[in-house]
């Protein structure tokens, strides 16, 4: 899949829905910022940077 039909999918939820989220937790993909933007546009994206409890927040 790519970020397009992610996007496409995911809008499938109500609006509501999408402003609710707040945090997305995702891994590396480059494509993640673009969907979570688009889709959810108050979440923060958190990215898992190893098998460890390490994260960075975009």
């Amino acid at each position: 899949m790519n970020s397009k039909q992610i996007i496409e999918v995911l809008m499938q939820q109500p609006i509501e829905v999408c402003e609710q989220v707040s945090e997305v937790s995702v891994d590396m993909w480059g494509g993640f910022p673009k969907v979570i933007q688009e889709v959810f546009p108050n979440a923060m994206v958190v990215y898992s940077l190893s098998q460890k409890d390490e994260v960075l927040c975009y």
